[in-house]
């Protein structure tokens, strides 16, 4: 399950929006070059978590004046079966492929903070990160990522490495409409 808030920062080195997450993570340091040449082949996934991500929160329009009713409750019935179907399916996932532990995270448009990582991270490792963007999306995001710093004990910042400018997009429409969300919460509008 995740838990989102987003907020801004002011400081030079990292402005921009922000998504803090409770999610599963993993990381997996690289070991050989063969090894991230099949990684490669296997980002390419990472647009379509994004794109399951956009159908799972995409909402109705508030106004249902110009559609026939019946219509509407047809849609409502497919949406239903269409839920539990996805449901389902994440549930078998889950099942053969339990995800990592859940842990804190800060997402940017350049990488993230893992605020409870592995003691045994340090930086300048590289690796995979594995992070599941949302409940319901079985599948997680894949980055290449490197560790840049180590605040304390268990805090590191992660900077993501070779990101394709597709995804780059699709990061920032994830973390703006996380904020676009947010804020028409707090001001008890729906989003």
């Amino acid at each position: 399950m995740s838990t989102a808030s987003t907020h801004s920062t002011g400081s030079t080195q990292e402005q921009g929006l922000k998504l803090e997450l409770t999610v599963p993570v993993a990381f997996r340091r690289l070991a050989t070059a063969a090894e991230e040449a099949r990684l490669a082949v296997s980002l390419g996934s990472n647009l379509r978590v994004f794109q399951a991500c956009d159908l799972l929160s995409e909402r109705q329009p508030a106004s249902r004046n110009d559609v026939d009713p019946s219509v509407l409750m047809e849609l409502r019935r497919i949406d239903l079966k269409m839920t539990l179907i996805l449901d389902l399916l994440a549930d078998l996932f889950a099942e053969s492929h339990p995800p990592p532990p859940t842990a804190q995270v800060v997402l940017d448009f350049h990488g993230f903070e893992w605020l409870d990582a592995p003691a045994d991270v340090t930086v300048g490792d590289r690796g995979v990160v594995d992070i599941f963007i949302q409940a319901g999306v079985p599948r997680p995001l894949r980055f290449v990522a490197r560790v840049a710093a180590c605040d304390t004990a268990s805090h590191r910042r992660f900077e993501f490495e070779g990101l394709s400018e597709a995804e780059a997009d699709q990061l920032e429409r994830l973390i703006f409409r996380q904020h676009r969300q947010k804020i028409a919460g707090s001001r008890g509008l729906q989003p």
